[in-house]
């Protein structure tokens, strides 16, 4: 395993973004995520997070500085979306699942996301907020009645990591809580008020 992980370094740096690829390279088999409906290997997660992050990246233009929002409960879907997004370089904007449309519409405002990743139980409202806001909806896991599903979003992506454009070596998160919002990134910030 070690020659691929030194590729995997040299050809992708080290960071959040590939530490799914580094356990794939070095315990493929070994589980990676579990939920309630799932169970992936790292093998299995790395793979399918390259293919999340090409789709995002081809087929709804995700790009570096241009926030993605996450709204989704916790399942194996949700970490596969947000490494991808890490991959690419793009901020994930973490909403919870229990917003409502009027909440949801405020952090897609204040953050710019004009893209949501959306599980079956919150499609809904980030569909209404989409429509008033002018954002997509992308469908995480069996999510149907969205812009995009997963499975129309992977459909043929390649599970080679996608090749990182030059400044696309970290990525920013925004998570909204009941009080304030904590934006965090590899370096230090302070947390705003809202």
């Amino acid at each position: 395993a070690l020659p691929s992980v030194a590729r995997l370094v040299l050809g992708q740096g080290v960071g959040a973004h590939m530490t799914h690829g580094l356990h794939a390279r070095s315990r493929p088999d070994r589980l990676a995520l579990v939920d309630g409906e799932r169970a992936v290997t790292y093998a299995e997660a790395d793979a399918e997070i390259n293919r999340i992050a090409r789709g995002l990246r081809t087929r709804m233009g995700a790009r570096r500085g241009e926030p993605v929002a996450l709204m989704m409960e916790n399942r194996v879907e949700y970490v596969l979306f947000w490494m991808a997004l890490f991959r690419l370089g793009v901020p994930a904007v973490h909403v919870s699942y229990r917003s409502t449309r009027a909440e949801l519409g405020y952090m897609l405002e204040h953050s710019g996301a004009r893209l949501i990743i959306a599980s079956e139980a919150t499609s809904g409202v980030a569909r209404e907020a989409a429509a008033v806001h002018g954002a997509k909806v992308v469908g995480a896991g069996g999510a149907e009645d969205v812009d995009v599903t997963s499975w129309a979003l992977t459909k043929g992506m390649s599970s080679i990591p996608p090749r990182r454009n030059s400044g696309e070596s970290s990525s920013d998160n925004v998570v909204y809580t009941s009080g304030c919002l904590l934006y965090t990134s590899p370096s230090p910030r302070d947390v705003e008020e809202s």
